[in-house]
């Protein structure tokens, strides 16, 4: 094989080890974002309030039970966890059991509100 042969196979290496490494940081992690939302409206409500959003995890468990992200929320002492959206994958075979047992742990926090959503066969009620 010539050099040209060799830097193409060692780019596409570099390039697969890369896919994988973020593949597995995808899944093995979790992004905590912080934003402050401020409105001239009076909407009733004196001190910073601090809320969780939870969305997207697509049945990953973080940690042994989900303890990695029970602990980062329980950390930052919040007022109120959103859950938004995607938490599981409805996938024949796959497990609801996690994300359940993660989900009835949140109230000993705080105040918890689910929002169920379903962005492809919506229809308005309205």
């Amino acid at each position: 094989m010539n050099n040209t042969a060799w830097w193409i196979i060692i780019f596409i290496l570099i390039l697969l080890i890369l896919a994988a490494g973020e593949i597995y940081r995808e899944t093995h992690t979790f992004r905590v974002r912080k934003y402050k939302v401020k409105t001239k409206k009076n909407i009733g409500i004196q001190n910073c309030v601090k809320v969780i959003f939870l969305s997207d995890l697509h049945n990953c468990v973080y940690g042994n039970k989900n303890d990695k992200l029970y602990k980062a929320i329980q950390a930052e002492m919040p007022d109120m966890i959103l859950i938004g959206g995607d938490m599981l994958v409805a996938k024949e075979g796959s497990s609801v059991q996690e994300a359940l047992e993660f989900v009835k742990k949140l109230p000993h926090i705080c105040q918890v509100c689910v929002l169920f959503n379903c962005y492809c066969r919506c229809k308005s009620t309205t």
